[in-house]
């Protein structure tokens, strides 16, 4: 199984938007507890999905031009995931703080029959863009106590 990240903008997002977006469809129910923007009232439609996701990148942008101006500011990264060069989930690092040298790792994966592999693979890929290129030295993973699959991924990957 090859899996590899892709950092998430507008253009690696872009030819991959319908299939994130089916992606999205058939794992609706599953990921609207965790994440509030896969609710149908949210993302009801490829159209809305398409405004949600360049508005979120924006975001992300200017977050990551602000850091620049203050390296207090916190800033956010988001990863696609590809298994076998077929979309499979996301991962991130949300509030990288230099100061600190640290930031908070999440995910969500697509196919959860086969996800552990990936999820294994995709954080120590994660983890080593933070060693290498980041120059973090702690990240952490905030789980929610009902969601189990993630707290079993979390403490299988050490943290």
């Amino acid at each position: 199984m090859d899996v590899k990240l892709c950092k998430m903008t507008l253009s690696s997002i872009y030819p991959k938007l319908d299939e994130f977006y089916n992606v999205l469809s058939t794992n609706r129910t599953r990921l609207k507890p965790w994440f509030w923007w896969a609710d149908e009232k949210i993302t009801p439609n490829k159209f809305r999905f398409a405004l949600f996701i360049i508005l979120y990148l924006c975001d992300t942008k200017r977050k990551e031009i602000m850091h620049k101006f203050n390296f207090k500011n916190l800033y956010d990264e988001q990863f696609l995931i590809y298994s076998d060069n077929v979309f499979s989930g996301m991962i991130g690092l949300d509030n990288i703080d230099n100061v600190k040298n640290r930031a908070e790792l999440w995910g969500w994966m697509a196919d959860t029959k086969k996800s552990s592999r990936i999820v294994d693979e995709s954080v120590k890929i994660i983890e080593d863009y933070c060693i290498k290129d980041k120059k973090l030295k702690f990240l952490y993973a905030k789980t929610q106590v009902c969601n189990r699959p993630v707290r079993i991924a979390a403490i299988r990957n050490g943290y």
